[in-house]
């Protein structure tokens, strides 16, 4: 995956470096990025993200939601009940009405470029997969960034992740997994200020 954003970028004449703003699997994409290529990151701020050397699978995916990310997430053909499923899982700070509203929205986005179930698979196989380095590139000023009331990821994954690495790791209390969602403005004032 970070093979093929690397690719894009050069073929759109970029060459960075670049600063990395990367929720979930992306943020492991990045921490994969810091590793092979430091010098093409300027920064990077890790979002609810885990790795499995630091985190058991039971953190990193939480059991409560198991099934009902499979029959109501990964395998229904309703595209707005997928999306809604996937929303009320990870935002914490948008009621139900609003949530459906955005789900409808993003269901029109899945059917114009609709992801395969098995494609959904393979993120999760290579979420699981995912071995995180020992350390970072100590040159590269990155951050961790926390929802403290994620229901998808256990938000003790990434203090872990802070503690293992020793970075700083920033926490909005009530944000869920999708922290730009539930928190917009907060993570901007936070991603300017851990970028300077």
């Amino acid at each position: 995956m970070v093979a093929h954003a690397r690719a894009q970028l050069q073929a759109q004449g970029l060459s960075g470096p670049y600063h990395l703003v990367a929720l979930s699997l992306g943020a492991m994409m990045a921490v994969q990025w810091l590793s092979q290529a430091p010098k093409e990151v300027a920064f990077a701020a890790l979002i609810n993200t885990s790795a499995s050397r630091y985190s058991p699978f039971w953190h990193r995916l939480r059991p409560a939601n198991y099934l009902r990310l499979l029959r109501d997430g990964l395998f229904t053909r309703d595209r707005v009940l997928k999306e809604q499923t996937i929303l009320e899982i990870t935002s914490n700070l948008h009621d139900r009405a609003y949530l459906h509203q955005l789900a409808e929205k993003w269901a029109g986005y899945a059917e114009e470029q609709p992801v395969s179930a098995i494609n959904s698979l393979r993120q999760l196989v290579a979420a699981m997969r995912f071995r995180a380095p020992s350390s970072l590139p100590t040159r590269v000023p990155t951050l961790i960034i926390s929802g403290g009331d994620d229901r998808l990821v256990n938000p003790a994954c990434s203090r872990r992740l802070a503690e293992a690495w020793q970075l700083p790791i920033k926490v909005h209390p009530q944000a869920g997994h999708d922290l730009p969602l539930d928190a917009p403005q907060w993570l901007i004032n936070t991603l300017i200020e851990g970028d300077t």
